[in-house]
């Protein structure tokens, strides 16, 4: 018998509506494209309040037509459990329910302790690599609502780490994470989309 997925909030996982005004620029589509590139292990967006940064994602999402996942943070799920429960919660249903038994099972037993979530972790990355025969999006918006947490920046470091390839992980955040940028930027491993990028969103926009 399939395990039951966790119950999620529903809007929390789901990519939010555009406004109808909202016309991308197509260089920063084009360049959040560019996370699809096997070689890219992190897509960050990164500005304060009131840039479009979520409306200039979703736009993205939307146009791109691949499979995603969507996971709108907010401050309470700033611990392990419940980051946990909605990162596994968002990629099973992302990819037709009933596709991460064994990280959907370990939910369960997982508690603040790095012994039950490390295992998690590494489980979920495993189960992931038997889904990589088309790419998926996956957002985790509003991150700075949750990254004070040592604990969630380390998770998020090793799905930077070890996420299928075809998997594209999109941090949008108030501000650059405490997260191994420097390295990712030496390495060419990095997508940075900031204010230059999604102003010219907004001007584009205002133009039309």
């Amino acid at each position: 018998m399939p395990t039951p997925g966790p119950v999620l909030v529903r809007r929390k996982i789901q990519v939010p509506v555009l406004p109808e005004e909202f016309v991308p620029r197509p260089a920063t589509l084009a360049k959040l494209a560019r996370g699809l590139d096997p070689a890219i292990r992190l897509t960050l967006v990164s500005a304060g309040p009131g840039y479009g940064k979520s409306t200039t994602v979703a736009s993205y999402v939307h146009h791109s037509g691949a499979r995603h996942a969507w996971v709108s943070l907010e401050s309470w799920d700033a611990d392990i459990p419940g980051f946990m429960k909605y990162l596994v919660g968002s990629l099973d249903r992302a990819l037709g329910g009933d596709a991460l038994p064994r990280s959907v099972e370990r939910l369960a037993t997982l508690d603040g302790d790095e012994r039950t979530w490390r295992p998690l972790v590494d489980g979920l990355i495993e189960e992931l690599t038997y889904h990589e025969d088309e790419p998926l999006i996956w957002v985790l918006d509003d991150f700075h609502a949750v990254q004070d947490n040592p604990g969630i920046r380390d998770v998020v470091a090793m799905l930077i780490a070890y996420l299928p390839e075809r998997f594209q992980l999109i941090l949008v955040s108030r501000h650059d994470p405490d997260l191994p940028l420097p390295m990712l930027r030496v390495r060419r491993q990095l997508v940075e989309i900031g204010i230059p990028d999604l102003r010219r969103s907004e001007e584009h926009t205002s133009e039309l």
